[in-house]
């Protein structure tokens, strides 16, 4: 089976405008992405604020989906269990704590609270950078001064479990900075789910 790494988005905080070449090789197929992805990855301009510039054309962010075996994905044992009702304000309060900021905390919880199936109940884990960093290692060039890769586990459940919230370490921003917000989804109760809106 396949579990859904959806939307990572990938944005790109250069101190001054800059070429940047960037690449993702998941552990698993794309099964989309925005721009299109080409073998060697993206070559575009960035700017301080954000935007990106790809074959003029402005975007705010690099955008992919994978399917990647769930038998390379470990779930967090550590998280919290949500109310699906309560998702809405809990997502941006954690995502926040994890160092996104307003923009792209907003983002976040735009594309999950509407992207989430149907379910009384949440499991909500943090992927280890370690292992987000194994399952879809990055190419960056020029090389970053800081990279943040916020990447949630979502599992739904129809009954309130017992869980440990995680430690959260809270990260600094500096220089050329490159933030990756994105979430894998655990389809074994929903195998027909997909990442696309």
């Amino acid at each position: 089976m396949l579990g859904s790494w959806c939307k990572p988005a990938d944005y790109f905080y250069p101190t001054k405008k800059t070429t940047i070449s960037f690449d993702v090789n998941p552990q698993g197929e794309f099964t989309h992405t925005v721009p299109i992805h080409q073998p060697g990855g993206w070559t575009f301009t960035a700017y301080p604020n954000g935007t990106i510039t790809h074959q003029g054309k402005n975007y705010p962010y690099i955008y992919w989906d994978a399917a990647i075996p769930n038998s390379l994905i470990t779930e967090p044992k550590n998280g919290y269990v949500v109310d699906s009702q309560d998702l809405p304000s809990f997502l941006p309060t954690l995502v926040q704590k994890l160092g996104l900021n307003q923009k792209e905390s907003k983002e976040f919880t735009d594309y999950w609270t509407k992207q989430l199936p149907n379910s009384k109940y949440y499991f909500v884990g943090i992927m280890p950078k370690l292992q987000i960093d194994t399952l879809a290692p990055l190419s960056i060039n020029p090389t970053p001064d800081s990279i943040l890769r916020v990447s949630l586990f979502f599992k739904p459940l129809t009954e309130k479990i017992d869980v440990t919230p995680p430690q959260i370490q809270t990260f600094i921003r500096k220089g050329f900075t490159v933030v990756e917000w994105g979430a894998i989804f655990d389809t074994k109760k929903h195998p027909g789910f997909s990442c696309l809106m």
